[in-house]
């Protein structure tokens, strides 16, 4: 099967979720997928490969785009017989057409706005074990932080090398980057805060104070205020 629309959707698809660059990054991946869903026969798949990792199509700008020209770009930098190259230059007209590059535009940073226009709600949870030789103690404890974005500039240069490979980055996503970051930081701390002394176990519950101001610096270095948290913390019985 050989169905020009339906691949074109497929990549749009793909780019709406990961960005353009996601074509040239996962070519190879591109080609066995179309091949396992049937959209392309192996000839067909062979080609798209070929032409996503020479990225030919790309030096057509909007407005410029003219069929018979990509086609004929295709031919020449790809090596592909004329009607292969037809195809493909017609995946690419439909996936390029006016409404989906007109889409793209007005999705491009929505979501880093989106993230920087709410607040947010920071879950984390860490688990450690104190071990005295002879005895051990379970630290376990849970938290949430409330933060809202006051320097949007500073996310942004947060994640400037994300958003130029995927533009269309969710606040979703943004978001648990950097639940991703801050967990890792307040994860080692807190092992380091359980097991820095050998003789006494530590009472997790004093661990709050801590976690707070961990979350203060972390808000500080990326444009962000602490509105409000939650702590819970216990430690167990020697076992």
């Amino acid at each position: 099967m050989n169905d020009s629309a339906m691949v074109a959707d497929r990549l749009k698809q793909l780019v709406d979720a990961n960005g353009l660059r996601y074509l040239e990054d996962h070519a190879y991946e591109l080609y066995e997928s179309m091949k396992e869903e049937k959209l392309l026969d192996d000839v067909y798949a062979r080609a798209l490969l070929i032409c996503l990792l020479s990225a030919d199509y790309k030096n057509f700008e909007r407005g410029e785009f003219e069929k018979t020209a990509l086609s004929s770009s295709i031919q020449k930098n790809c090596a592909l017989r004329e009607d292969v190259s037809d195809q493909m230059a017609d995946v690419f007209m439909r996936l390029f057409d006016e409404r989906n590059v007109t889409e793209w535009e007005e999705k491009r940073h929505s979501g880093l706005r989106k993230f920087c226009e709410a607040e947010w709600t920071f879950p984390w949870e860490g688990f450690c074990v104190w071990d005295g030789g002879v005895v051990h103690v379970d630290c376990s404890a849970s938290a949430s932080a409330v933060v809202r974005i006051v320097n949007s500039s500073k996310v942004e240069l947060d994640l400037e090398a994300f958003l130029e490979w995927n533009p269309f980055l969710t606040a979703e996503k943004i978001f648990e980057m950097y639940t991703d970051w801050l967990s890792g930081t307040i994860d080692a701390d807190f092992a380091d805060y359980c097991t820095c002394d050998e003789y006494y176990p530590p009472v997790t519950e004093y661990y709050c104070e801590v976690y707070e101001e961990l979350v203060k610096k972390f808000c500080q270095e990326h444009g962000m205020e602490l509105i409000d948290y939650e702590f819970t913390g216990e430690s167990s019985d020697y076992f």
